[in-house]
């Protein structure tokens, strides 16, 4: 066993790795501001901090630094300079620290937790984390009938369990929970499929290395058809979500391990034979099941959105292919290389591209790196003594749903049924998991370590193929799942970086927990506090109460004062004040200067820019001309912004313009479909009379 497992402080640590991986995974999405990523990201630097100060006594091995941490490390530090790109710097706060946090979990755990023999343990701990994730979304699917009838009876803004549905995306979130599609307690389907697809493939391996693994036979056959049983849990709950890119990545995943296993069999006909078999199953249920054609024509569908997406994300890579366009700017920039027809999205759906627009060509060569070195990591060294592992592993779930269910009553929601039910259903899945976790783990140096690391291999191939069709990472925490996986395959690490028992090594160590310190205490912690203070001023301004919303949203501002949205959302508040008093010009001057000094920190900023042409427009100010083109500027092909651009020539007397821009307005809504985005019936006939009305003028 690894000296440091002896250290109190490297259990510790220990325990919070796997507890983060458990909250991040269950809850990072069902949880707003401060409670989101952070407190996982908190915990995952606390571990680090204590894994490093664990090194630091005499006779201690050392911290073993694996090279894929340090390509992902170098891959944060490019990604902190493009950030140079930005209006706003710390636009790359949230990119950064997740990153940071996988970068810590990975070098604690391929550091000293998992060794090439215990690979089998990565995957009971991906297949627990499934469990317990899975019984939130057996829970949800029986409740889906629920929340139909309470949508129903709801207008927008509304809040079902821990998500705010707002006005824009209603229609399609109720159009999901009609198809009664599964997103458990991740954010979105896709992110859940993601994260199924990869346990889906790797309990599967677990089960084939258990089956072939030296154990009795008896015990053999009763763990291989447990976790048959929970691949097949994984794979019906990937139906169930309805995501394309989920059935894709499973399928692709379970296709790379069955070549495994097949390469494996004593006899090249009974390969060849199930290769045959497996074909024609899986034609015939492509040909001949109820759904297929259906799914097919979504899956075609699907893949057109999505390729307009990669074709704007191309042209957003073209405009700056060195540096990038910055940290969490991309939905800038795309708005302003969308082309008519293409769907308003945040992010490219696809990591790749993600990472190339945002952080330019050198952050995708180490975020590559990052990955081929997982795959090619070499293995060694000894296996952890097993009650270690097993108990900071298995306590870590029900710990981090007890957690959760204490930070939901200190804000004085676990009475309520939405939020209490689901999470007693996650508590069980957790006891369930750790079950699982406790009595495998003794056993689990038996299963066949090649058939196992096969199927987390092709789990994690499975989670790109995802990553490359869905927007996954670092989205709902299954990027850290994935890490945890990567780690049991490039185990053991390549380079010591940090010798035991030295000077250099005592500075280092220090080093390290000063700077973690000083970043979260002076960057992560205000700017989350800032995020959640400004979460509760847009929900006191969806209900109307303009007095908590501005008290909240100027503590935001105070946290965090070079944030262009928290100056937008100000001038919101302030805009809000305008409309209950027409007269009150010191809310129209406060107004004002919020959003311009949101457009000195960000000049695209869209949300200043639609407030300043609001009140200019009504207050008749001169300027509302140039902010109207500049809004057009900053999305082209918006239909609306040409309607509203249209609307104020139309009143100046500029009735060529004026025509030219309906015409448009209409032509681009021709060619959406897009809920919230196309226009309603009455604004559709409000353009056709003012088309023909300009023309019978002689406005063409």
């Amino acid at each position: 066993m690894n000296d440091e497992n002896e250290s109190p402080l490297a259990a510790l640590a220990i325990f919070l790795i796997f507890f983060t991986i458990a909250f991040r995974v269950t809850f990072s999405a069902g949880a707003a501001g401060f409670l989101h990523d952070s407190l996982a990201d908190l915990a995952a630097f606390l571990a680090l901090a204590l894994a490093t100060v664990a090194t630091v006594r005499p006779g201690a091995r050392a911290l073993r630094v694996n090279m894929a941490a340090g390509a992902l490390i170098f891959f944060a530090l490019i990604l902190f300079i493009s950030a140079s790109n930005s209006h706003y710097p710390r636009g790359s706060l949230v990119p950064l620290s997740n990153t940071a946090a996988l970068a810590c979990l990975f070098v604690a755990a391929s550091g000293f937790l998992f060794q090439r023999v215990g690979t089998a343990r990565a995957a009971v701990v991906i297949t627990g984390l499934a469990v317990m994730a899975g019984a939130g979304a057996l829970y949800q699917y029986w409740e889906l009938p629920q929340m139909l009838a309470q949508l129903r009876e709801s207008t927008p803004p509304v809040r079902i369990g821990n998500i705010v549905i707002d006005e824009k995306h209603f229609a399609d979130f109720l159009t999901r929970i009609e198809t009664r599609e599964v997103f458990a307690t991740f954010l979105t389907s896709n992110v859940f499929a993601g994260f199924l697809a990869l346990a889906f493939v790797s309990a599967a391996g677990l089960a084939a290395g258990t089956l072939a693994g030296g154990a009795s036979r008896r015990f053999r056959a009763a763990w291989a058809g447990t976790f048959a049983s929970c691949a097949l849990l994984f794979g019906i709950l990937i139906i169930l979500t309805k995501s394309k890119s989920g059935l894709l990545a499973a399928a692709a995943g379970l296709f790379v391990l069955l070549l495994v296993v097949l390469v494996r069999l004593p006899s090249r006909r009974t390969a060849i034979t199930v290769i045959c078999v497996a074909g024609a199953v899986a034609a015939a249920g492509i040909l001949f099941a109820p759904r297929a054609g259906q799914l097919i024509n979504e899956a075609r569908t699907s893949l057109d959105v999505r390729f307009g997406y990669w074709r704007t994300a191309g042209r957003v890579i073209r405009g700056d292919v060195a540096e990038g366009v910055g940290p969490g700017h991309f939905e800038t920039f795309y708005y302003q290389q969308k082309q008519i027809g293409e769907r308003e999205v945040r992010d490219p759906h696809n990591v790749v591209l993600k990472v190339f627009a945002e952080g330019g060509l050198f952050s995708l060569v180490f975020f590559a790196g990052f990955w081929v070195l997982v795959f090619s990591g070499q293995t060694a060294g000894q296996r952890p003594r097993a009650p270690s592992w097993i108990l900071a592993s298995g306590a870590a779930f029900p710990a981090a749903v007890l957690v959760q269910m204490g930070l939901v009553h200190m804000h004085g929601g676990l009475t309520a049924q939405l939020d209490l039910y689901p999470l007693l259903a996650l508590l069980g899945g957790s006891l369930v998991a750790a079950s699982i976790v406790w009595l495998y783990g003794a056993q689990s140096s038996e299963a066949d370590d090649r058939l196992v690391r096969a199927g987390i291999a092709a789990g994690l191939a499975a989670f790109l193929i995802s990553c490359m069709a869905d927007m996954t990472f670092s989205d709902a925490g299954a990027a850290t799942v994935a890490i945890f996986g990567a780690a049991a395959i490039a185990s053991g690490g390549k380079a010591a970086a940090l010798q035991g028992a030295t000077i250099r090594t005592a500075i280092v160590a220090a080093v390290v927990i000063a700077g973690l310190l000083g970043y979260v205490g002076k960057v992560f912690v205000p700017v989350v506090q800032a995020e959640a203070a400004a979460d509760s001023a847009r929900a006191y301004l969806a209900e109307g109460n303009t007095a908590p919303a501005l008290r909240h949203a100027e503590t935001a501002l105070s946290l965090d004062p070079r944030n262009a949205d928290l100056h937008a959302l100000l001038g919101n508040i302030r805009e809000a004040e305008i409309t209950l008093d027409p007269l009150d010009m010191a809310a129209f001057t406060a107004a004002q200067q919020h959003y311009l000094e949101a457009l000195a920190i960000n000049c695209w900023q869209r949300a200043a820019l639609e407030g300043l042409f609001r009140i200019y427009s009504v207050a008749e100010v001169e300027e509302a001309d140039a902010i109207a083109v500049r809004l057009l500027e900053s999305y082209p092909s918006s239909n609306r912004y040409n309607l509203m651009v249209a609307r104020l020539y139309d009143r100046t007397g500029r009735s060529h313009e004026a025509l030219a821009l309906y015409r448009r307005a209409l032509h681009i809504d021709d060619h959406t479909e897009q809920h919230g985005i196309q226009f309603s019936e009455s604004e559709r006939r409000e353009i056709a009379d003012a088309i023909s009305r300009l023309e019978s003028e002689g406005a063409s």
